[in-house]
């Protein structure tokens, strides 16, 4: 595993922790605010919107603060989670996998 993908690591660690849906916002909002991975962008995105959800019915029940897992075998976690584990796989480093996604491909690959 490369010690430079970081970000996935530490998002499967979040999704596996017990938190309210506020802190599991919190911490993937942070994630989300400083990666320049646009496709982990676009996956944790409707996360973000899920768990804003959550935390609106939770409230109006007086349960908002109540902790615990996400079901991320349920989408949207899902597709988040599939991503982080194939990039942590993955042998290329994030600086390549960000390059590839902003068009730059491997002297001699077309």
């Amino acid at each position: 595993m490369n010690s430079d993908k970081k970000e996935y690591r530490t998002a499967l660690e979040i999704l596996n922790g017990l938190c309210s849906p506020s802190q599991f916002y919190e911490k993937l909002n942070r994630l989300f605010a400083r990666s320049e991975d646009q496709q982990f962008r676009k996956l944790i995105a409707p996360v973000l919107g899920a768990l804003r959800d959550a935390h609106v019915i939770l409230a109006s029940k007086k349960m908002s603060t109540r902790k615990g897992p996400v079901n991320y075998g349920i989408e949207p976690y899902a597709a988040l989670v599939k991503y982080c584990r194939q990039q942590l796989v993955n042998e290329k480093p994030t600086w390549q996998i960000l390059a590839e996604q902003h068009g730059w491909r491997p002297a001699g690959k077309v």
